[in-house]
């Protein structure tokens, strides 16, 4: 039987080392859905969590029954792993409520009862200081469901129309609320343009909103009789500009210089966006199906998107006098899309969860703040980190009316996991080869 010498088994280990090189980036990949990360469940599933809020790596969430007036509200640090509770159930929270975290701080609504009555007169304009632990009411908004929006120590809330006046303030208009936090002084802003203006928000010195005005002469248009745009208001300098002009869009977001927002112009939902540097605006994605509440942060824009709903049943039409039968409609279906403004890649981020929207899934309400994107799913929350990090099993500070439970195991691999192991594998078969040459 002929010897074969550890020189003639070089070519082979080196070819293995190369193979192992080149697969390895395709292995990291993965299916070419997400690379940034893996998903976990933050801190259970189907526990009521909704209308998450994300902020560097603290989240600001509500959990329980939004429609039995009693949910709490939560600040969840990644980071450390602290839980804090933010406002319990049953102290004014309801479905009505808003709330948003930006930094240090949280603003967030609860309902507002006016002396001597028992019905609702507005909501309670809150702000939660997450170093102090403390809680602070600014003001009140006679709106049903006000829009709120905080970034550093800017807070902003819409103001509904109402007889109720504030001290000196003589105009009833909708319009917002601009509080300083460091130097605790307000400001009414009062937009010149749209009739009804709403979903503030702000970033830096930045107020951007929506607004719709009543145009009865525009009832066969594709907007109707009333437009809904997209505003920019210099908090600063105090300059007004208009910013979309198809009369159809809504929910806003900001970051930097970039305003994005859902657009119905084709007659569905897509996303866009206006640089405010080169006074460009760009379409995102405008998939035949419907993209919608778009947040961004940086290069990085989230939205919920529906290009994968199944084709609803159709129905026939029937002998006079003879019944059919209706086919049960198909769910909602909704998945969370990823785009990154640099490399112009866009990423479909809820594929591979297990449980695929080829079953009916419901993702909703994503977030985005740096790397990270949150969304909720059938009552539960989950996060899409750039590292595997963890969340806490119990929640130990003071209890609400109902306990968070434990938490759920990652719903995939940790990240990198297949890529480190891959790696000190061909490092191995890299040593070990060098080492054959050496004694060959």
């Amino acid at each position: 039987m002929p010897v074969i010498s550890r020189r003639r088994m070089l070519p082979v280990s080196y070819l293995i080392c190369m193979l192992f090189f080149l697969v390895l980036p395709v292995l990291a990949e993965g299916t070419g859905v997400m690379d940034i990360g893996s998903k976990i469940t933050l801190p259970a599933e189907n526990q009521g969590y909704s209308s998450p809020s994300l902020s560097g790596d603290s989240i600001l969430f509500f959990a329980g029954n939004r429609q039995s007036d009693s949910p709490d509200l939560f600040c969840y640090k990644i980071s450390t792993g602290e839980l804090s509770l933010v406002c319990p159930g049953g102290k004014g929270l309801d479905s009505w409520s808003m709330a948003r975290i930006g930094g240090r701080w949280a603003v967030y609504t609860k309902r507002h009862r006016a002396e001597n009555q028992d019905s609702v007169a507005g909501q309670d304009i809150f702000t939660f200081d997450r170093d102090s632990g403390r809680a602070e009411l600014l003001g009140t908004s006679f709106g049903t469901s006000p829009g709120v929006s905080v970034y550093d120590d800017i807070v902003v809330w819409e103001n509904g129309t109402t007889d109720r006046i504030w001290p000196g303030l003589t105009n009833t208009k909708e319009h917002f609320v601009i509080y300083n936090l460091s130097t605790h002084t307000r400001v009414d802003f009062f937009p010149r343009i749209p009739d009804n203006p709403d979903n503030p928000v702000v970033y830096n010195d930045l107020l951007v909103y929506a607004g719709s005005t009543y145009h009865p002469e525009n009832r066969t248009t594709v907007a109707g009789a009333f437009t809904s745009d997209i505003f920019c208001y210099n908090i600063s300098s105090g300059k007004e500009m208009q910013v979309s002009f198809s009369g159809t869009a809504y929910t806003p977001s900001v970051s930097g210089t970039l305003i994005a927002w859902e657009d119905n112009r084709n007659r569905n939902g897509d996303i866009y966006l206006y640089n405010l540097s080169s006074s460009e605006e760009l379409p995102l994605c405008t998939d035949p199906a419907d993209q919608r509440n778009p947040k961004i942060s940086g290069d990085w824009v989230v939205w919920e998107d529906r290009r994968h709903q199944p084709a609803q049943p159709s129905v026939t039409a029937c002998p006079s006098g003879t019944y059919c039968p209706v086919e049960t409609p198909v769910p909602p279906v909704s998945d969370i899309y990823l785009y990154n403004l640099t490399s112009k890649r866009e990423s479909w981020i809820t594929a591979p969860m297990g449980e695929s929207s080829d079953f009916g899934g419901e993702d909703q309400g994503p977030d985005v703040s740096g790397h990270r994107v949150i969304w909720t799913r059938y009552g539960g929350m989950f996060l899409y980190p750039a590292t595997n990090e963890t969340v806490p099993t119990s929640y130990t500070g003071p209890q609400p009316d109902h306990a968070i439970p434990g938490t759920s195991p990652p719903t995939t691999r940790p990240a990198g996991e297949w890529e480190t192991l891959l790696t000190a594998f061909a490092f191995f078969l890299a040593v070990i080869t060098f080492t054959m040459n050496r004694r060959g």
